[in-house]
Order: C-alpha cells, then sequence, then structure tokens
C-alpha cells in the first residue's frame, strides 16, 4: 500500500500508487531542465532590456556566473564588424521571442527553427541566415549536450536553405591577369623606365601580389620602407 507523506499535498496532484514510478521521474527530469535554464524573463518586457541586441549575449554569460572581467574579454572575441551582423539578428530574435511568447534562451529547436524561416520567407539568403544561426548559437542553450547550430535538423535546414537560394559568386566577372602580365614584361628594362612608368609598375605588381586596396598604396609613406639589394620592407 502506497503511504508516501507530502509536506503540503494540496499543493501536488494526486496521483495512483501504480504510477508513482512514471511521475517521480518526469518530475525529476523537468526538476533537471529548470536547472539549467536561464533566469525566466517575462516576455513582454524583453524588446526594452535588449535595446541593441548584445545584453542577450552578456545575460547569458552572466547565468554562467561569470565575473564582468570574464564576460568583457569573451565579449572582445568577436570583431566590431561581427558584433554589428550579430545585433541586427538578435534584435529580431528578440522581437519573435515577444511576439511568441518564448524565452530566448531555451525556446527550443522548432521555434528557432521558425524563426530562421521568417528570415528566409522575408528574402534574405543562405549567408544571412548562416549569420543568424551562429549568433542564435551564443545564446541558446545546448539540448541534450548540442549546440544549437550544431543540432542535426538546423544543419538540414540550411542545406535546404542553400539548395533553394545558393550562395551568388563573390566576383560576376574576372579577368585575365596574364594579359597584365605580359604587358609590364614588354615595358624593357627597368634602368631604361621613367620614374612614373617605374612607379606605376610597381604599384600594380603590389596590387596582384598582396590584393590591397587603393587606398593601402595611396598612403604608402616611403620613409617608412627599407631598401636593400634584395628586399624591400614595410614598417608599420
Amino acid at each position: 500500500m502506497c503511504t508516501t507523506q507530502l509536506a503540503n499535498a494540496t499543493m501536488v496532484s494526486q496521483s495512483p500508487c501504480n504510477d508513482g514510478k512514471t511521475s517521480s521521474t518526469s518530475q525529476s527530469v523537468q526538476d533537471t531542465s529548470q536547472t539549467t535554464q536561464s533566469p525566466r524573463r517575462d516576455p513582454s518586457n524583453l524588446q526594452t532590456v535588449v535595446s541593441d541586441g548584445l545584453p542577450l549575449i552578456r545575460e547569458n554569460l552572466a547565468f554562467k556566473h561569470l565575473s564582468n572581467a570574464a564576460q568583457n574579454i569573451i565579449m572582445a572575441s568577436w570583431r566590431h564588424s561581427t558584433t554589428k551582423q550579430y545585433r541586427s539578428y538578435l534584435l529580431r530574435w528578440a522581437d519573435f521571442c515577444q511576439r511568441e511568447n518564448i524565452q530566448p534562451y531555451n525556446p527550443g529547436i522548432t521555434k528557432a527553427i521558425e524563426f530562421l524561416t521568417e528570415l528566409f520567407n522575408s528574402g534574405v539568403g543562405y549567408s544571412a541566415i548562416n549569420t543568424a544561426r551562429s549568433a542564435l548559437s551564443t545564446i541558446i542553450l545546448p539540448i541534450a549536450g548540442i549546440p544549437f547550430g550544431k543540432d542535426p535538423l538546423v544543419c538540414r535546414f540550411l542545406k535546404g536553405v542553400f539548395e533553394l537560394k545558393p550562395c551568388l559568386p563573390k566576383y560576376s566577372r574576372i579577368w585575365d591577369v596574364n594579359k597584365v602580365l605580359s604587358y609590364l614584361k614588354q615595358s624593357g628594362p627597368v634602368s631604361a623606365m621613367t620614374l612614373k612608368d617605374l612607379t606605376i609598375k610597381l604599384a600594380t605588381l603590389l596590387c596582384l601580389l598582396t590584393g590591397q586596396r587603393c587606398q593601402t598604396f595611396h598612403n604608402i609613406d616611403v620613409n617608412f620602407i627599407q631598401f636593400t639589394d634584395a628586399e624591400c620592407i614595410k614598417h608599420l
């Protein structure tokens, strides 16, 4: 006969004794899940809290009981350009969580994929959605030890996005660099070239070898270049 005593029976629903193990196991799983979640916040106030998107990441780090100094170092791991990209999608994620009344740190795979689907339907391509996935991976808690970005269903979703909206090539047109090299080769010996032609040839070769922007070469100061018989070295 089941004679289990409860401290406050009115706060716990009664169940038959033969279901005790199942109920206890289910309650244990729920308790474990709750202890690993970040502090719950009212989704209606979420948009105010994440005015620039980054507090979502910092709050997630604070939940891990990291000091402010440690948080600052980790936050510095993302470059300014990456932070700017993440901010945009985290703001949209905050708005989505507010509308769906869900928690941003533990929304479930289904809701997170629905958010990515919403981005897809808005017209963005694979690269943008992949950036959004990376941004969400910084705040969504792992499920069964698997990070959000590496979840099999999320990876399959990204593959589908790539098939439907493949990445466009970075350059639509390219030109044959051999034509330029052949022209420079026919310019004659260096000793017979004017200073202007020699400067143009040097700048062209530097562009081909280093791939720097024009403004980089425009700001080169010869006072910071060391010349030797075999090479020239630019000092910063």
